[in-house]
């Protein structure tokens, strides 16, 4: 039985194709920069167009969106300490032509200590053949996280 179950898991999750990979690569080269130490790496990452939007829950429980433009977001990014890390477990990436979608659970640690988790939504695009993300969309919680 466990066999069976260890094979359907497996079938369920294909491996990625070769610009699926790449698209997947470059979501987390973006996670493995949010040192806020190089800025101008990350930016190469992305497309000005575009930027990041949050969603969380608000005091009173409700939904609190903010949208950063990519300035923004990387202007807030700490510049020495803390050392922050995110890893999405899991991703799945998705390649029509020159758009591609990269989404997976993440948490997220301060200094090794857990911090939050949640959902990464990326929307790329395929630019003089390379991967660039246009956005990135997230919601946390520190309900439910996989530590």
């Amino acid at each position: 039985m466990l066999g069976l179950i260890l094979g359907l898991a497996a079938a369920a999750a294909p491996a990625p194709t070769a610009d699926e990979a790449v698209a997947l690569a470059t979501a987390n080269q973006l996670l493995g920069r949010l040192t806020g130490k190089d800025p101008a790496a990350m930016q190469a990452l992305t497309l000005p167009e575009g930027g990041a939007t949050a969603v969380s829950m608000g005091k009173d429980g409700k939904s609190v969106v903010r949208h950063f433009t990519w300035a923004d977001f990387f202007a807030h990014l700490p510049k020495d300490k803390p050392i922050v890390e995110e890893h999405m477990r899991a991703p799945l990436a998705r390649v029509d032509g020159d758009v591609a979608m990269v989404w997976g659970r993440y948490g997220v640690t301060v200094d090794g200590k857990f911090l939050h988790c949640g959902t990464d939504h990326f929307d790329l695009v395929r630019v003089d053949g390379k991967w660039r993300i246009l956005n990135v969309t997230w919601n946390q919680t520190t309900q439910g996280c996989e530590r």
